[in-house]
């Protein structure tokens, strides 16, 4: 697990590390300990022709990976930041949690929770069918720096 810093979050694209920035800044202390680029999952392994390193380096980078978790108040949260989230991003929190389950085993409760600038039409009725917190951030995005 990887832990994020000021301005870096590993496995969130820019905007996407901007959500997050506005989401941590809007809600100070709710995020006290956070993991970044948690990876779940067993991984695809390319097999024994490959050498160990390249192996090792193919199933990492094959593995499923969480935007960002913590452990508040008893609860396990997984968080996918997403600019515009859609119903896809429900799809994969519910895969992450049993992935994370796998991985983690627990008897504490888990909260998936989507954070994002925009929803797609119906995302919140669908978020609240699963029990998926939705935290919508208004951002107005930097531009890219070069």
């Amino acid at each position: 697990m990887a832990r994020g810093y000021s301005g870096y979050f590993p496995a969130m694209l820019t905007q996407e590390q901007q959500i997050w920035e506005a989401y941590l800044a809007a809600n100070p202390g709710k995020v006290t300990n956070a993991d970044y680029n948690v990876r779940v999952g067993q991984g695809r392994d390319p097999g024994p022709t490959f050498e160990d390193n390249a192996r090792r380096a193919a199933i990492l980078n094959s593995q499923l990976r969480l935007d960002a978790t913590s452990y508040e108040n008893g609860t396990w949260w997984i968080y996918e930041v997403k600019v515009g989230a859609r119903a896809g991003s429900v799809g994969q929190l519910l895969q992450y949690q049993i992935y994370y389950e796998d991985a983690f085993p627990s008897n504490r409760p888990i909260q998936l929770a989507i954070v994002t600038d925009l929803p797609a039409q119906g995302v919140d009725r669908l978020t609240a069918r699963f029990g998926i917190k939705l935290f919508v951030v208004p951002v107005v995005f930097s531009p890219p720096t070069t």
